[in-house]
């Protein structure tokens, strides 16, 4: 391991088996909200679209996650990537684990910047603007 103890797990609620789930790259054909941050999804630009259902056929659903969400979700779900609205309050709950080390586990800046302006703003921290250029 690297030095990163965060591990997001999905709990099992008893539920209905999922039996259909399919998770794709695609581009946006109009704007879209981001299920994980609310951020818009901007027509042409690329992002995952999940979606599932029930053996049971009790339900089904889709997410349409933005790819630096989709990263970060990536790096810290153990045993699986779920979907839902939920992700972000997780990783709240989660950050008095989060140490530097952790970002090693993400490839871009922007998902890298992104964790660290909430991980910032968790512990009640002013981030520092970008430098003017």
């Amino acid at each position: 391991m690297n030095g990163c103890d965060v591990c997001l797990t999905y709990g099992d609620d008893g539920g209905s088996e999922c039996v259909g789930y399919r998770c794709v790259i695609v581009r946006a054909g109009q704007d879209w909200e981001c299920s994980e941050c609310g951020k818009t999804i901007k027509k042409r630009e690329l992002y995952e679209l999940a979606s599932w259902f029930y053996a049971d056929g009790s339900g089904h659903g889709n997410c349409k996650t933005c790819l630096i969400c989709a990263e970060i979700a990536n790096a810290f779900m153990c045993g699986g990537r779920w979907h839902s609205s939920g992700f972000w309050e997780h990783m709240e709950a989660a950050y008095p684990k989060l140490t530097t080390a952790c970002f090693s586990r993400l490839k871009t800046a922007a998902a890298k910047t992104e964790l660290q302006r909430r991980w910032m703003d968790w512990k009640g921290l002013k981030t520092i603007p970008p430098a003017l250029g």
